[in-house]
């Protein structure tokens, strides 16, 4: 943010979307490709809250690009709890265990959007995909191989 102190609002608007595009094609390209992201969330001082009038920018474009941002961040948290080199030395009950807290997350944020009209299925389909072979049924105890692997 200190670097957008002198900027005129519209710059800062600009600089924010642009921003948030980047962290949303860097945390989907990454997970999919099987690698760490290079924007950390850590690393982020730029708040995401959006005005609700992004420069005429309709109602529906900005919930889909907060609604983005929150499946990015989901997205990171899959690389990391469930594909990273790190990942791979946890037990499988914690990496079982992440897994169910991601689809938790997945859940509360379909439930927060149902009154939106924001179409989940392809969501849905791309993060079962991803953690089918994390999540065994109850009464058995193998946990699947990752599709995606660390090279």
């Amino acid at each position: 943010m200190a670097s957008m102190k002198n900027d005129s609002v519209d710059t800062v608007r600009n600089k924010t979307l642009i921003f948030w595009w980047v962290y949303v094609l860097d945390k989907g390209l990454a997970l999919r490709l099987g690698r760490a992201s290079t924007i950390q969330d850590y690393d982020i001082d730029v708040l995401p809250h959006l005005e609700t009038n992004l420069g005429g920018i309709p109602s529906s474009h900005h919930r889909y690009m907060v609604v983005s941002i929150d499946i990015a961040r989901i997205e990171g948290k899959l690389y990391e709890q469930l594909y990273s080199a790190s990942s791979f030395n946890s037990t499988p009950d914690l990496r079982e265990q992440r897994a169910y807290g991601i689809i938790d997350e997945l859940s509360l944020l379909q439930t927060s959007l149902a009154s939106c009209r924001v179409s989940l299925e392809s969501i849905a389909i791309i993060a079962a995909q991803h953690l089918t072979d994390f999540v065994r049924p109850k009464s058995s105890r193998a946990v699947g191989i990752p599709l995606i692997r660390p090279y």
